[in-house]
């Protein structure tokens, strides 16, 4: 018997250990699942781009404001000021200032350039959020749709998620964590900015992706559960700080910085066509173009700092070798034109 009830107890405790461990995993399966997309700048993994990041190499130059309302809910409060829409246009520059979008306010942004679809990333939107001092994962951050354009009358939405939990409102000032979420502007805090690839939108109707003339941010309202509340691409909740009821609540909305692009009146034979290969690659990489033409090859890191420059003519080879891995993004330039390419280095 005694024998029997030694067994019966191991039994008895590894079964509990068991469900302790299986609740342990249950958790990190959970955590995981929510925690599905890139993280806050700059933490290792995230997916920003520096404000003085040298693949930026246009601005918006003309911005079209509605200002939202101080309080969705409540809109007997009026709308947010209409502020100078001059602020979103050029470069960000936080000591003059932003734009404030109130709740479901809007700003569309036109160029003196074509947005064009290339590999990786094509334009980048800032806002000013800022970092959580206790806890580098989460930050202050409001959130905005990104829609755009090929004719200024049609515009396409990018597919945006949010993963942030829906049990309770997020106050005002509360912190959010960047991993939830995906294709919303304003995911990281200043100076780091929103990449948006118009890759996305490669099947949308009405839409060039060779041709893109305006980018509209519409801010979130994120409360849940709501009629005035706003929901992501597949039916949840967006939950955001609030109420955010005074002249400078919504999306602030720093600039939009274009990467991939052409100017108006170019030549449609003037882009590009190459292949870079291997990609991840080791010590070298190799790029093939579609003529003769000799082009301009520079390596950036990934905050944007020129690491080399090189010549090619349609075809050559790039030493890597004495780069750390990593990211690194590789800008083509022909003429007038270019594209910038993502390579990795193992």
């Amino acid at each position: 018997m005694i024998i029997v009830s030694f067994f019966i107890t191991i039994f008895v405790l590894n079964r509990e250990r068991m469900k302790r461990i299986s609740s342990i995993l249950f958790l990190i399966i959970s955590r995981a699942a929510m925690a599905q997309f890139a993280p806050q700048a700059p933490n290792f993994g995230h997916e920003g781009i520096h404000v003085d990041s040298l693949i930026i190499s246009a601005w918006a130059t003309h911005c079209d404001f509605q200002p939202g309302w101080l309080d969705a809910a409540d809109t007997s409060l009026g709308k947010i000021p209409a502020g100078n829409a001059s602020l979103a246009t050029g470069k960000p520059n936080q000591n003059l200032g932003v734009i404030s979008l109130g709740d479901a306010g809007v700003a569309t942004l036109t160029f003196d350039q074509y947005i064009v679809n290339g590999q990786g990333p094509d334009f980048v939107v800032f806002e000013n959020g800022f970092a959580n001092p206790l806890n580098k994962e989460e930050a202050f951050l409001e959130l905005a749709f990104v829609e755009v354009s090929s004719d200024g009358e049609h515009f396409v939405r990018f597919p945006a998620y949010s993963n942030t939990s829906t049990s309770a409102q997020s106050p005002s000032y509360s912190f959010l964590n960047a991993s939830h979420l995906h294709n919303l502007a304003g995911k990281y805090i200043y100076p780091y900015g929103t990449a948006f690839d118009l890759e996305d939108l490669k099947d949308s109707a009405h839409l060039d992706i060779s041709k893109v003339t305006h980018v509209r941010i519409i801010d979130v309202v994120g409360v849940v559960n709501s009629p005035v509340g706003t929901k992501d691409s597949q039916g949840n909740w967006i939950n955001d700080p609030y109420p955010t009821a005074f002249p400078a609540g919504g999306f602030d909305l720093n600039g939009v910085g274009l990467i991939h692009h052409r100017p108006l009146a170019l030549n449609e034979n003037t882009a590009l066509t190459f292949q870079i290969y291997p990609n991840p690659c080791t010590d070298n990489f190799s790029i093939t173009l579609n003529d003769e033409t000799p082009v301009s090859i520079e390596i950036f890191s990934v905050l944007g700092q020129k690491l080399d420059t090189f010549q090619c003519q349609n075809k050559g080879t790039i030493s890597m070798q004495h780069f750390p891995a990593g990211i690194y993004f590789i800008r083509i330039k022909k003429n007038t034109y270019f594209e910038t390419h993502k390579i990795i280095k193992n």
